[in-house]
């Protein structure tokens, strides 16, 4: 099918890469050394040269980085440095060569982001929220799907409730496609596994409850209902009803 997109999927696209622009001054005080060109070569499938500049290092480069990250590749000051390079890639591809944007993300959380100096906070905190908007605003989007996208976020935040509770009162038809996919992935699993999709959940059990919470609001419902007759082609009607029986049968379940 062809991607259904939002009237605001420009303007969310432009905020992406505003968002990924910004992210350079705000990780300055960080060079991009001879020293870490060196530990990738070590690292890396190919050499690369010391006087490389960080915007022609790729993917293929940092997804050792983007994997281990804290934990066995470098310093807090060595991630910072190859940090905007990393998440612009994850605004150009959705993923950092094999490595998902969700993997990425966690470490945010083990470098204790939330007590970085508030430039850089503030540079991170906008360019969650713009990726997570430009997700929403095309359907399929060919960056990652909503629930990707999702989790992501779970790995470097401590809660989902805003991004939900925006994604539940957004009209837009892209959105709302989203909407019904996530949901009936999430009640098909909680059915059967009583899990979300995504084994990433069980490592974030919180913010897992915070999506189920939220699953259960009658107010997720009522803004299916609607959407039968907004979105009247075939397919898209059988997709949300779909959707909208899933969801009433968990809530039901769950009530009883």
């Amino acid at each position: 099918m062809a991607p259904i997109r939002d009237s605001d999927y420009v303007q969310r696209e432009a905020d992406l890469r505003a968002a990924v622009k910004a992210l350079y001054p705000a990780f300055k005080r960080y060079p991009f050394t001879p020293e870490i060109t060196i530990k990738f070569s070590r690292l890396g499938p190919t050499p690369l040269q010391p006087s490389l500049r960080l915007s022609q290092v790729t993917g293929v480069d940092l997804e050792w980085a983007a994997a281990s990250g804290l934990n066995t590749w470098g310093s807090l000051d060595e991630f910072k440095a190859v940090l905007p390079r990393m998440l612009e890639i994850v605004a150009e591809t959705g993923a950092i060569a094999r490595t998902s944007a969700a993997h990425l993300f966690q470490h945010f959380s083990d470098g204790n982001w939330t007590h970085w100096i508030k430039r850089e906070q503030d540079a991170l905190s906008k360019y969650m929220s713009a990726l997570w908007l430009r997700v929403l605003s095309e359907f399929p989007c060919p960056l990652m799907s909503a629930e990707e996208a999702l989790c992501a976020l779970a790995g470097a935040l401590g809660r989902l409730d805003p991004f939900l509770v925006a994604w539940e009162r957004n009209f837009e038809p892209a959105s709302a496609h989203h909407l019904a996919q996530f949901v009936l992935d999430c009640c098909d699993t909680l059915e059967k596994s009583k899990a979300l999709p995504n084994d990433f959940w069980s490592r974030r059990k919180e913010l897992a409850n915070q999506v189920i919470i939220w699953l259960q609001r009658q107010s997720l419902l009522t803004r299916l209902e609607p959407l039968f007759s907004k979105f009247h082609e075939a397919d898209d009607s059988a997709c949300f009803a779909r959707a909208f029986d899933a969801l009433g049968s968990f809530q039901l379940k769950h009530a009883s």
